[in-house]
């Protein structure tokens, strides 16, 4: 969004500055009589190049006129690489590309046709082969409307009329009054046009979208040569040029008539007639005139207030931004400044007015943070961006030359964002980036994680080292990660980790495994490596993993093995010799137990003796 404001704000900035005059580039069709063609010296003529050329002299604007291919210059005005179309059929779809000037003739388009054709209407076109002029309104009109499945397209409308008189082709969407002009002088007699016209167009100037300040003075001078009388000459010159010749020689059959027959009265009679019906024939044109004056000038007017909207919309995003942000000349003083300026420097617009940026920001010019002045000023195509300590901030400052037609910076956007909060923000990520560095360093177990979608695969430094791969011969992101892995692991092993590694990412099965790799430092270790699958709304988007060095671990389990085996064997021999002894001891026992038997029984038989 902030981008987009940005955009807005430079396009108005130099819409609004516009204020030098420069030579304008008009180009128009080169081949479309009698509207715009090259002479025979090759020089532009027509009813749009003389419309144009009188409009600029009314208006002192410096223009220059060239006429090309049609669907070329259309395409330059489009890239912004010239200032004006002499002439050009409007149409919505067009208007959300280029702006359009007030009508300067209205133009009806029919089919014509090869005599005796079939086709009448335009219903009548469907499933036949039309042939349409490159990039023109009708051949717009045709694809929008789908008239035809088979629409043929050529460079100007006499390429058109030619094909279809020499047969080729059905028929062609082309201008009335233009296609008769031209079927009389190629001389085409099999090809007419049908009664079925096509809605009348606008026939205008086209300039580059957003150029009100150009548009505005097309219109005004267009109403300025209809006023003046400048328009009918020139209309008369390119379009009534049939009607003069059709009236001498009719006067001459009158003068014939006169002196062959005497019927001098009769003749001035219908001459009177024909007069009178040219006289409301002219008043009519003349009301239709007065009325696309009035309307000329209601669009005029349409138009200022649209120019005022648009400057009105330009201070409302201006001040809405929520940036601190200034307007400077190429010396870097303020001309502008939106309200998040005014109150970060908790001044008025008056006192900012004429400051240095630098010197509001304190930065010294010769400074190693500072200013890069000299940097916009060098005319280099280039934003330029530092951060800056102010009011116990952090800002971050973007700078964008604004330069004229010559490439001479005349204003920079001057935009000042506080990153305090990110900078603190990067800060804590740097110590906890910190602190798990040291946490691997220590446990030997590092971490990676895979994104399913995107297939990219990110180590930590923990891993990159138990495998010997530097992070710089193959950076975090790319999927040889996962096969400069299995390449560490034996056959048989690769072929268990990947199995497991392909589950997870399926079906979400975790796994803890151990295995012997070899890494690309030669050294043979023990790892161990486990997997966890993260789903978001029950799809599994992602892999986390810890991969660790148990060599120690192992290590130490093989000497406790080999201990509890020695140990075991102790035993057994321990348990031997003191059952050899214990069954020495028991007949020694038996033995002793036997003696005191005896000794008993004799001394029970001496008491019972001396008894006796």
């Amino acid at each position: 969004m902030q981008k987009k404001i940005f955009i807005v704000i430079i396009f108005l900035i130099i819409t609004f500055s516009y204020s030098t005059e420069k030579r304008l580039i008009a180009k128009g069709d080169h081949n479309y009589p009698p509207y715009e063609f090259l002479d025979a010296n090759g020089e532009p003529a027509g009813f749009n190049v003389e419309i144009l050329q009188a409009i600029s002299e009314r208006m002192d604007i410096f223009l220059k006129i060239e006429l090309g291919i049609w669907s070329s210059i259309r395409k330059e005005l489009e890239m912004n690489k010239i200032d004006i179309i002499t002439g050009m059929f409007y149409s919505p779809e067009r208007d959300s590309l280029l702006d359009f000037s007030l009508p300067h003739s209205i133009v009806s388009h029919t089919i014509f046709v090869r005599k005796n054709s079939e086709i009448k209407k335009i219903a009548d076109i469907k499933n036949k082969m039309v042939l349409v002029q490159k990039d023109d309104i009708m051949h717009d009109y045709a694809l929008k409307h789908k008239l035809t499945n088979s629409l043929i397209t050529v460079e100007n409308p006499v390429d058109a009329l030619q094909l279809l008189s020499a047969g080729e082709y059905d028929c062609a969407l082309l201008a009335n009054m233009q296609g008769h002009h031209l079927i009389k002088e190629n001389k085409l007699n099999n090809v007419v046009s049908t009664k079925d016209n096509i809605n009348p167009r606008k026939y205008c100037f086209a300039v580059q979208e957003g150029n009100f300040v150009l548009t505005s003075r097309l219109n005004e001078g267009l109403n300025i040569i209809k006023t003046d009388g400048t328009y009918d000459r020139v209309y008369k010159k390119w379009f009534d040029i049939k009607s003069e010749k059709n009236f001498k020689k009719y006067l001459r059959y009158v003068v014939i008539v006169l002196i062959a027959l005497a019927f001098f009265f009769v003749l001035i009679f219908f001459w009177n007639l024909s007069l009178n019906n040219k006289v409301n024939e002219k008043t009519r044109e003349l009301a239709f005139v007065n009325k696309q004056l009035q309307s000329d000038i209601e669009q005029r007017n349409l138009t200022e207030k649209k120019l005022l909207k648009a400057q009105n919309d330009w201070e409302i995003i201006f001040e809405a931004i929520g940036h601190p942000t200034l307007i400077l000349d190429s010396e870097l003083r303020v001309l502008k400044a939106n309200r998040a300026a005014l109150k970060l420097f908790d001044t008025n617009l008056n006192s900012l007015k004429g400051q240095f940026c630098n010197e509001l920001f304190q930065i010294s010019k010769s400074s190693d943070e500072g200013c890069f002045a000299d940097e916009l000023k060098a005319e280099k195509n280039n934003v330029h961006e530092i951060e800056v300590k102010f009011l116990n901030k952090t800002f971050l400052i973007n700078c964008t030359p604004v330069k004229n037609e010559t490439g001479k910076v005349e204003k920079i956007i001057h935009i000042s964002t506080d990153i305090t909060a990110l900078k603190k923000t990067q800060k804590a990520l740097q110590q906890k980036e910190s602190l798990l560095n040291m946490t691997e360093d220590l446990t030997k177990f590092g971490g990676w994680e895979w994104d399913v979608k995107t297939r990219i695969m990110y180590w930590t430094e923990e891993t990159y080292r138990i495998h010997g791969i530097d992070p710089k011969e193959v950076k975090n992101g790319s999927e040889a990660l996962i096969h400069r892995s299995l390449n560490c692991y034996s056959p048989k092993d690769r072929q268990q980790v990947k199995t497991a590694f392909d589950k997870c990412v399926s079906s979400g099965i975790p796994y803890d495994l151990e295995f012997k790799i070899r890494n690309y430092q030669k050294e043979e270790l023990w790892i161990r490596t486990s997997a966890k699958a993260i789903r978001e709304r029950g799809k599994i988007t992602k892999i986390f993993g810890n991969f660790g060095d148990i060599t120690k671990m192992k290590k130490t389990q093989q000497e406790l093995e080999k201990h509890r085996e020695n140990l075991e064997e102790m035993v057994k021999e321990r348990t031997a010799s003191l059952e050899k002894k214990n069954e020495e001891l028991k007949k020694f026992n038996d033995l002793f137990v036997g003696r005191e038997l005896r000794i008993k029984e004799l001394k029970d038989r001496i008491k019972i003796l001396e008894k006796k």
